[in-house]
């Protein structure tokens, strides 16, 4: 957790102000909150999502709160009072492009294996859902790879909160929210050693000691991580700056995310893009 003196910062005062507030009212009004309910209530749907929701939002407070601190040069002055007054319009929207930012990362991060899966990327920042009726290449696919797709087997509600479509202000925001979340794992882009320590490089197959190859293979790594969405790039911001870098990569291991499948080791080669290079393809055609 980041430590602040609320007396001096009005804006972390206010961001954590209304996140008390609204956490409070996910507690169904037990001292202690969700985690205090009796336990012959029984851990119902409704309870469930109710403790998710609160655990989700916290992690929301807390990653506004980490762009406030660090991500100054690489957001616009516009965010940054937006993450001040998160009862504003302006607040809202940010908080939009934040939840937006989790969603594409749980529907095709590294963790799907749909990093590649650009059609329906485009498809879901594009809002256009999916009806009850499956699409076709449920019934005619002859590519295994199909199965894998996000359009095969549509969750319920897919691209919903994005009909209209996206506005360009709405997806600006959502790529200065990606911007800001790797702008706060940069301080780890030179941890080889811990990187190594901690297994990072273990499936990675490069000379240890050499360090363009390390730095690289770190470099995809983070990009890795990033994939997971704001609730990983925070576990992983927050512990490493308040104990130190070593920290994060003890827990990066610790929740299995040193095991990932490293590209090929290529200096000359761009980032993977994933997230940007969807939201560059929606220029294209429809």
């Amino acid at each position: 957790m980041v430590y602040i003196n609320h007396t001096q910062l009005r804006g972390p005062a206010k961001i954590t102000r209304i996140s008390h507030e609204k956490l409070s009212g996910t507690t169904l009004g037990y001292p202690g909150g969700s985690s205090a309910i009796p336990a012959g209530m029984g851990a119902s749907p409704g309870l469930l999502y109710l403790r998710h929701y609160a655990r989700d939002l916290d992690t929301l407070v807390r990653i506004k709160l980490l762009i406030w601190y660090y991500c100054r040069a690489v957001v616009r002055e516009e965010m940054m009072t937006a993450l001040c007054d998160p009862d504003s319009e302006q607040g809202a929207a940010v908080d939009d492009a934040i939840w937006r930012v989790w969603t594409f990362c749980h529907l095709f991060g590294s963790r799907e294996d749909r990093e590649w899966d650009l059609a329906g990327q485009i498809q879901w920042l594009r809002g256009k859902t999916c009806g009850a009726v499956l699409p076709l290449v449920c019934c005619t696919s002859p590519d295994p790879s199909d199965f894998n797709t996000v359009l095969f087997t549509p969750p319920e509600g897919f691209a919903r909160g994005n009909q209209g479509p996206l506005s360009e202000n709405q997806l600006c925001d959502m790529i200065e929210v990606w911007t800001a979340m790797a702008s706060l794992l940069d301080f780890l882009r030179v941890q080889t050693s811990h990187a190594r320590r901690y297994g990072v490089f273990n499936e990675t197959g490069i000379t240890p000691g050499d360090k363009q190859q390390e730095e690289f293979m770190l470099s995809a790594w983070l990009d890795f991580i990033l994939t997971l969405g704001p609730a990983a790039v925070l576990e992983l911001a927050q512990s490493g700056r308040r104990f130190g870098p070593e920290t994060a990569f003890a827990h990066a291991n610790s929740y299995g995310w040193t095991h990932w499948t490293p590209p090929t080791f290529n200096p000359g080669s761009p980032d993977s893009g994933f997230f940007i290079s969807a939201v560059k393809a929606l220029s294209s055609p429809v």
